[in-house]
């Protein structure tokens, strides 16, 4: 036999190569099992998610309320009425309207929204 050449024993005892089955297949277990598991969790939370997003009812896109319209305080028919919710009139914010003396009745081409 040359110096670095191993020679494989062609009658080699049948525990021997039973026992080398048996290390490798130890060996080789724990990695198996640890992709499997790994692979059967994934599939229960990717079915989980699924199940979680078919339980959620479809979003739906909601239109956009028309705003009420608001009520303009004080008298339309005049001139300074500043059209409001808030105002009554330009001239006198918060005063009433019957007797005021900065009444102004509009002109006939004039028209305010």
């Amino acid at each position: 036999m040359k110096v670095g050449e191993i020679k494989l024993a062609r009658s080699a005892n049948p525990s021997m190569w039973w026992e080398m089955l048996l290390v490798i297949g130890l060996g080789l277990t724990p990695p198996v099992l640890s992709l499997w598991y790994a692979c059967k969790a994934q599939r229960q939370i990717r079915d989980r998610l699924m199940a979680a997003r078919d339980a959620v009812p479809p979003l739906r896109v909601l239109q956009p309320i028309e705003p009420a319209p608001l009520e303009i305080l004080g008298d339309r028919t005049c001139l300074y009425n500043a059209r409001s919710p808030y105002l009554r009139c330009a001239v006198n914010p918060y005063g009433p309207c019957n007797g005021c003396r900065f009444y102004r009745e509009q002109q006939a081409g004039i028209s305010h929204p």
